[in-house]
């Protein structure tokens, strides 16, 4: 391959311009270097710069804040994470607080003032480990403090609600529908501070929610735009004949 001078981008090395010549032959996958603590690869850290560009490996991190809107979330209380390089859409892997990676694997980054490990694909996790979800209700997560945004708290299980809206598109763009929504309530009729919005991908469930459906639902609770939501990690139906809401 020929290039011409090198550049940098946001911390990324780059070659710019590149001209690309197939030539056929196969080549090994690169080895990431393993760091076995985050803070050296975190802001501040003795191989952050060094490592900028470079493909590492951590070991066994933990979710301390929960993925965000732009599914950016964050390990072991240092480091943020995110999957720049996915095509819209879904989502790799829904971090939830208290969960457990094996393994995590990316490249070096500074991004809006922040270092940050980037994932190149779904391989990139290792085996996840789910943190234990406590059992709540509508009412009980919107009444009580549920912490500022991308606060880490513990998933939420909530055993039976009852939908006060049909299933709506959340989030869409040109590759498709990223989440669905629905609000539901601890049960029909319940007072308006009862209900909650229930946001997932369609990964977690595609089927259709109408209005009065009874369902069950587990995931983190946020605070989104100063609105208490779930962001679900699995959503089921209870009940096939809705209720009169």
């Amino acid at each position: 391959d020929s290039y011409k001078p090198q550049g940098s981008t946001r911390g990324a090395d780059q070659i710019n311009e590149a001209v690309i010549t197939k030539t056929g032959q196969s080549a090994p996958s690169p080895e990431p270097v393993d760091v076995s603590d985050v803070a050296e690869i975190a802001a501040g850290g003795a191989r952050e710069i060094a490592l900028y560009s470079a493909l590492v490996r951590l070991t066994d991190v933990s979710i301390t804040k929960p993925a965000d809107q732009y599914n950016e979330f964050e390990v072991n209380g240092k480091l943020a994470v995110d999957d720049l390089l996915k095509p819209q859409g879904g989502a790799w892997y829904s971090a939830v607080c208290g969960d457990r990676l094996a393994t995590l694997v990316g490249f070096g980054y500074f991004s809006y003032g922040i270092t940050k490990l980037i994932v190149r694909s779904k391989d990139d996790f290792g085996t996840v480990t789910l943190a234990q979800a406590e059992s709540s209700t509508a009412s009980a997560v919107q009444q009580a403090s549920s912490g500022a945004a991308g606060a880490c708290i513990s998933p939420k299980s909530f055993a039976t609600l009852v939908a006060t809206t049909q299933r709506f598109v959340e989030s869409s763009s040109d590759a498709g529908i990223s989440l669905y929504g629905v609000f539901a309530a601890d049960s029909a009729n319940a007072a308006p501070w009862a209900a909650v919005k229930v946001v997932y991908p369609p990964s977690v469930f595609s089927g259709d929610i109408g209005l009065g459906q009874a369902i069950t639902a587990t995931g983190n609770v946020e605070e989104y735009f100063a609105n208490t939501q779930v962001k679900a990690r699995a959503v089921s139906i209870v009940t096939a004949t809705p209720a009169s809401v």
